[in-house]
């Protein structure tokens, strides 16, 4: 029985970024990979026993760190500081820069596997997140937004983010200024 090898492993993964980064997983192949890597085709096998095990091994921490950002709990009043935004920019460049590749993947490559109503499902979790945010504004607990509103705030402000990921690069600052400026005009716009 051959003994797994961390160097192997790390090979295998790196061709495989490329390979969904560049192809998506549908059209990705284990034999792609495995000519990316030098690694051969049964000998990936004996790392990963399919493509979609592999691809869910590449994308868990993400989906994790992604499922955490939605998780924080906003203040909208007065604590909804420039200091609190810059926090959250911090946070959500964090996770972009730690997953950059595989966030580009999980929008844009996804199809066809579990995770290719990830971004539909993030637009529906951050509308549910503005209506119920929403209702807690109201001094009454009985105000009510349109859901039309709250469905189009939560698709600009996902299709935003990606707009901004895929095209400020890799400066840490810059980043975090856009997400910073970008939630500011979504969320004190809104509340």
């Amino acid at each position: 029985m051959q003994t797994r090898k961390e160097p192997v492993r790390n090979k295998i993964v790196k061709a495989a970024l490329e390979e969904f980064l560049l192809a998506g997983y549908a059209n990705s192949s284990m034999r792609n990979i495995a000519n990316q890597s030098g690694i051969t085709v049964g000998n990936i096998y004996s790392y990963f026993s399919s493509k979609e095990e592999l691809f869910d091994y590449i994308l868990n921490d993400t989906v994790e760190e992604l499922n955490k950002l939605f998780a924080i709990q906003v203040e909208y009043n007065e604590s909804l500081t420039a200091e609190n935004l810059t926090h959250m920019a911090r946070l959500v460049s964090d996770v972009f820069l730690k997953y950059r590749i595989q966030f580009l993947i999980l929008m844009d490559g996804s199809t066809g596997s579990k995770y290719q109503d990830l971004k539909s499902n993030m637009i529906r979790q951050a509308c549910d997140r503005i209506l119920s945010d929403a209702k807690l504004q109201n001094d009454s607990g009985t105000g009510q937004v349109d859901h039309l509103l709250a469905e189009s705030l939560s698709v600009a402000l996902i299709e935003g983010m990606i707009f901004i990921f895929k095209h400020s690069g890799r400066n840490r600052k810059r980043l975090e200024t856009l997400v910073g400026d970008f939630l500011a005009v979504i969320i004190k716009g809104f509340f």
